[in-house]
């Protein structure tokens, strides 16, 4: 795991922004047809792709490509600060650093918040919300065109970063919160 984590870093500095997808911590192990219909969408579109927690194995002739990367393990935050789009699965903690990151998302969700997450981010004009059943090679790259392409969805995106990272830090906040109650 160590000696992958530089490989983002570099596959970021080599050229235009990737698509970064990342399907959380336990759903990579059952999600190989869903990484190669996105990298299948990114390769129609001429678009680069970073893949966090798939294997090149999992993605067979498509992973040969120059355009396709991908890393076991990295943190996403700072991936996807640096995405021209976000591909995940709608988890709270996926959804939250993709919020954070000003970039649109594309949120493919398997089950439980995951449905609401990527209605509510598609319903604030911040991405695109498609239920796992639903996901085909024409509808991820559609939803990939309108996070790429769209400026009000891109304007949407970063405005809400921006209002995201205005406020304090949650715990910050849940401390005063509970100090001003603590007062009353």
């Amino acid at each position: 795991l160590l000696a992958e984590r530089p490989a983002p870093r570099m596959v970021l500095a080599a050229g235009d922004a990737p698509v970064v997808m990342g399907l959380g911590s336990a759903l990579p192990k059952v999600a190989a047809p869903l990484y190669r219909m996105v990298v299948s969408a990114c390769l129609a579109l001429g678009q680069r792709a970073l893949l966090v927690g798939c294997d090149a194995e999992q993605l067979g002739e498509l992973g040969e490509s120059p355009q396709v990367h991908t890393v076991s393990w990295a943190p996403y935050e700072p991936l996807f600060a640096r995405a021209a789009a976000v591909v995940h699965h709608g988890g709270i903690g996926s959804s939250a650093a993709a919020l954070r990151s000003g970039n649109p998302s594309v949120i493919l969700a398997f089950g439980n918040d995951q449905h609401d997450n990527g209605f509510r981010s598609a319903d604030n004009g911040v991405g695109v919300w498609l239920p796992k059943r639903r996901a085909s090679r024409s509808r991820v790259t559609k939803a990939l065109v309108q996070c790429l392409e769209d400026e009000v969805t891109r304007k949407c995106s970063r405005e809400l970063a921006e209002s995201i990272l205005a406020e304090p830090a949650g715990e910050e906040r849940a401390v005063e919160l509970v100090l001003a109650k603590a007062a009353r």
